[in-house]
């Protein structure tokens, strides 16, 4: 046995010891020598008050100089007692393990990593850690609703958060993790700080069919089955697996969803109602972040391209028309790179399938946007032969099989179909020759190949016989939105065509606008007296496309005063006008609904009172994207007030040479003016309502009683994944809280609501 070892005073012999170097005494504060950043040793420190870290700086301050320590924790308590709290104390005790776990995880192989789940990642110590960074920025705290299911998170806080916040780049240290780990840690930093951004599962899944029953059918580039099967390998997947271009499309997804769902349901999952559609602009650029981490720019996929394909509704949304141009620029580029062009063969499998939707939704926006903003197609497809999308649902493609259906079937698809035949067409003249479009003859061309198939539409997307759209069972009321789709986008572009022609009154341009305003009307007419709560939610994505009409029938008020059924289509505006602020009504602040309502009824006030240059102008930045572009609209509206009276307007032929006939039979002139009384008939409803009275416009009303139905359950016998759709839920949760609201009206007022 060893004896311990004497002191050299007493004369023994000390034992050597393998002395281990002093500690280095730390100079900086705890953050910013995990950040490797300067510091100046204040309390806070200025760095860490850049970068919002106060809390932490306060507890483990920087060692001052000739001071104690026990005058440094007096100095963090005064702080304290001044009013500026320090770093909640149940995020004390985790700090220490978190340096330590990040400096061995930055040293340690990436084979050798703790496994990590992403259901796991949700604990509430370190939700609340980046809620309250985020409260900061955003002026409130987010909750995930979520308890903890397992060992607290490490506390993610790293200056990459600074960019997805949208701080401005002066606030960005040059000095930051990206410049001290590998590529491999600077992604696993990225999942682990986005998976933290996820709503916890419940929440995810009833945004997510939210987007599947009411949203996906627009433009349908997500193949449901397979997306379905990775969100629920999701879950019990690890953090290290994440496929960062994935995790971008299903952020897309939900917050897409957040924009739209009832504030009332996503409190059953314990989201907030007052902040979800806040949350919907954190995850949008949550969708963003994981695209930029995940290199998309060098690899490009097909699931970037579907993340575009469902943002761009978000940028429709929002009225972010020049983002949506730039990135649709970008995402055209990268589909040539992976040769969705180069598809000449039909669809064998889900994977050919998609390329071709996703290719044919590109051709789609793009010409879209050429028409509205004046500038030529960015894809010619007169030199690509790419198949057209299959008439098929999802179920009918897997990965090694494909089961299309006849046109005569109605599908998800076939709008998709059609609309890809319609833009096909469009897209040759303007990129053949664009100045087709300033010759008369050549528009009347034009128009007489979209009209031709128009005629030859399958049954579902014809019109019944009295001209009205045809309606469908609940669980294929999507048919109905998309044969409105179809109707209107046809009939703008007829009526963007003529418009330059329209003071020639010798032409027969007159006739086919006013033909084409009565066919954009048709199906709306039609839906608005459909009182389901589906149809109202399928409205909302719809906010766009019913702005675009009502745009483009009042600036043809506003010009052409001597325009027939003057009155009539000014009530269609009113009426459009008020559903609009239904949008306004469920919280939703969609830019496109709440400013487009305002930007209408301020043209609805200038057709009362008079358009001076100046109005004109002032309206050219909020309707150009509409109407086709500054240059058009403004020397559009030049030509306000030169028209001839209704009398002398000459409309010899209302029924044109390609105009299914049906729809417009039993025509009579009055006062040199041909009218038609089943389209009068069909205005009936709307003439009645008194123009000041926009509550009395309000379509779509709310359901009187509290319904779940499992037969309106389509999605989940379908696919089999979730033993339930939550689509019920939120008709549910609307239900009920109207009938809440109904009952507290009565209370109030005294009075029986019937």
């Amino acid at each position: 046995m060893s004896t311990p070892p004497s002191t050299p005073g007493n004369g023994t012999v000390a034992v050597q010891k393998s002395r281990k170097p002093p500690k280095r005494k730390p100079l900086s504060c705890l953050p910013c020598r995990q950040h490797k950043l300067r510091c100046d040793r204040q309390i806070p420190c200025g760095t860490c008050s850049r970068y919002r870290r106060e809390d932490v700086c306060r507890l483990h301050p920087a060692p001052p100089k000739g001071k104690s320590r026990r005058v440094a924790a007096q100095h963090v308590g005064s702080s304290a007692v001044s009013g500026t709290e320090p770093f909640p104390q149940s995020h004390t005790v985790e700090t220490a393990p978190f340096q330590a776990t990040n400096n061995a995880q930055a040293s340690r192989a990436p084979e050798q990593r703790s496994e990590q789940l992403v259901g796991h990642v949700h604990m509430k110590s370190a939700v609340q850690a980046i809620n309250s960074t985020l409260a900061t920025q955003t002026g409130s705290v987010l909750s995930h609703g979520q308890d903890p299911i397992g060992p607290s998170d490490p506390i993610v806080l790293f200056p990459q958060i600074l960019p997805l916040l949208q701080l401005p780049s002066a606030d960005v240290d040059t000095c930051t993790l990206l410049s001290t780990v590998d590529t491999i840690s600077q992604k696993l930093r990225w999942k682990t700080l986005l998976v933290n951004l996820l709503p916890s599962r419940t929440q995810s899944d009833i945004l997510f069919s939210y987007f599947v029953e009411h949203i996906n059918w627009i433009f349908h580039t997500v193949h449901i089955p397979s997306f379905r099967k990775e969100y629920a390998q999701l879950w019990d997947g690890r953090v290290e697996d994440i496929d960062l271009i994935w995790l971008s499309l299903l952020f897309s997804i939900i917050s897409l969803a957040a924009l739209y769902v009832p504030v009332n349901a996503v409190e059953f999952v314990g989201l907030q109602g007052d902040t979800i559609r806040q949350q919907a602009d954190l995850w949008h650029h949550a969708s963003l972040q994981a695209l930029q981490a995940g290199n998309y720019e060098s690899k490009p996929n097909l699931t970037q391209l579907q993340t575009f394909s469902v943002t761009q509704l978000y940028w429709y949304a929002t009225n972010n028309i020049e983002i949506l141009n730039s990135r649709m620029a970008q995402a055209i580029r990268h589909a040539q790179m992976i040769g969705l062009d180069k598809d000449t063969v039909t669809s064998r499998n889900v994977e050919d399938e998609m390329r071709h939707r996703l290719w044919w939704d590109l051709v789609d926006s793009d010409t879209f946007q050429s028409i509205c903003l004046e500038r030529p197609p960015l894809i010619q497809v007169r030199f690509t032969n790419v198949p057209l999308p299959l008439n098929c649902n999802d179920i009918d493609i897997g990965s090694n099989f494909v089961h299309p259906k006849s046109m005569e079937e109605p599908t998800s698809m076939s709008l998709n179909i059609q609309r890809a035949r319609i833009f096909q067409i469009i897209n040759k003249v303007l990129v053949s020759d664009p100045l087709q479009f300033k010759s008369f003859n050549a528009i009347s061309e034009l128009d007489r190949q979209l009209l031709d198939i128009m005629e030859k539409l399958p049954w579902y997307f014809q019109l019944e016989a009295d001209g009205r759209g045809k309606q469908f069972p609940a669980s294929y009321d999507f048919l109905s939105w998309q044969h409105h789709i179809l109707r209107t986008c046809v009939s703008t572009q007829r009526i963007r065509m003529y418009r330059p022609f329209l003071a020639d009154r010798t032409n027969t341009a007159w006739t086919n606008c006013l033909v084409a305003v009565e066919d954009a009307m048709a199906v709306y007419r039609t839906l608005r007296e459909n009182k389901s709560v589906g149809m109202r939610q399928k409205f909302f994505p719809q906010a766009y496309q019913v702005f675009s009409v009502a745009v483009t029938m009042v600036t043809m008020l506003l010009v052409e005063r001597s325009m027939p059924h003057f009155t009539r289509f000014k009530r269609d505006i009113e009426a459009m006008t008020a559903d609009l602020g239904l949008v306004d009504e469920q919280a939703c602040p969609v830019p496109v609904a709440v400013n487009g309502r305002k930007v209408l009824l301020k043209m609805l006030a200038l057709l009362e009172q008079g358009c001076s240059p100046e109005d004109a102008e002032g309206l050219v930045p909020n309707i150009s994207s509409v109407i086709g572009g500054e240059n058009t609209t403004r020397a559009y509206l030049g030509r306000r007030g030169l028209q001839e009276s209704p009398s002398q307007v000459p409309l010899s032929d209302v029924t044109p040479q390609h105009q299914p006939r049906q729809q417009f039979s039993q025509n009579h002139e009055v006062n040199g003016v041909l009218q038609n009384e089943e389209l009068t008939s069909a205005f009936e409803p709307i003439a009645q309502i008194a123009p000041d009275d926009e509550t009395s416009l309000m379509p779509f009303p709310e359901p009187s009683d509290f319904s779940f139905d499992f037969d309106d359950f389509q999605l989940s016998d379908t696919y089999d994944l979730f033993g339930w759709d939550m689509t019920g839920l939120l008709s549910g949760a609307v239900a009920s809280a109207n009938n809440s609201q109904r009952l507290r009206t009565e209370e109030e007022t005294g009075t029986v609501i019937l």
